[in-house]
């Protein structure tokens, strides 16, 4: 595995190593894996799927090596606009909140007011409805890059669906229970990912009030202003953020190319 897919797999590793309380537990089952994050929608789907087992469909024949250079490609794609878009996600272009903006919010909410002279439950209000605000264009700029990658890659796997089958009866079914356990989960799946973004602003909801805590002793906006920024504390919980974001992608990724490198496999092995 490369460095690249190490570094953007580590959060989620991390994040799962961190809920393990018993060392002694029992070895993965993938059984019991894929069971928990089915609802009952997506069970009984998938048990009408299997007791029934409809004919395959009439398709074109297809080649392994178009299959693989469309795989290729909608993954390059992916992947480059990705990079591009957490590249420049402090430029101008995207309208992220910089410090300024972030301290006018502070004044507006009356967060650096009741710093002064309110009581606790007043500060913890106000700093609460601030972090909302100041949080919401970095969610959204997370949220839409995971989103728009997501959508090319369900794409890419429909568009995907007939040239697998083109590649022989044993790639058709395979192509068939990959698409009936993607929708089996669907549901769980896309209620995991969107904890990403409540665990991100979680963080951030901590180091603001950490940063905020620091200004009676550093007094003024420009102190501020140096944590508020792309090599500041808000640029390492944003970098967290599109790491774990990268990580999801890529997992994504990866479950395409299984599907394809499997599809082509079955089709060489019986030519």
């Amino acid at each position: 595995m490369s460095d690249k897919s190490d570094q953007t797999n580590r959060p989620i590793t991390e994040a799962l190593e961190s809920l393990r309380v018993d060392e002694e537990e029992t070895a993965y089952d993938p059984i019991e894996t894929l069971a928990s994050l089915m609802d009952l929608r997506g069970s009984v789907d998938l048990a009408r799927y299997l007791a029934e087992l409809p004919p395959l469909p009439d398709v074109e024949p297809s080649h392994p090596a178009a299959v693989l250079a469309l795989t290729a490609k909608v993954i390059e794609d992916v992947r480059s606009r990705l990079d591009f878009g957490f590249e420049n996600a402090f430029r101008p272009r995207f309208r992220l909140p910089n410090a300024q903006r972030a301290w006018s919010v502070l004044q507006r909410s009356g967060v650096l007011e009741s710093l002064e002279s309110g009581t606790k439950r007043q500060q913890n209000a106000a700093i609460k409805s601030a972090t909302r605000i100041i949080w919401a264009p970095f969610g959204e700029f997370l949220e839409t890059r995971l989103k728009r990658s997501r959508f090319a890659l369900r794409e890419l796997r429909e568009e995907l669906s007939g040239p697998i089958a083109g590649l022989g009866p044993d790639a058709g079914r395979l192509e068939r229970m990959d698409s009936a356990l993607r929708m089996a989960v669907s549901h769980e799946v896309d209620r995991l990912y969107r904890r990403v973004g409540h665990t991100v602003e979680s963080h951030f909801a901590t180091e603001l009030r950490r940063a905020i805590d620091d200004l009676p002793t550093v007094a003024d906006k420009e102190g501020f202003s140096m944590g508020f920024s792309e090599k500041g504390w808000l640029g390492e919980i944003f970098r967290k953020g599109q790491a774990m974001i990268l990580g999801i992608v890529e997992h994504e990724i990866g479950q395409v190319q299984s599907l394809v490198h499997s599809s082509v496999k079955l089709h060489h092995e019986s030519s």
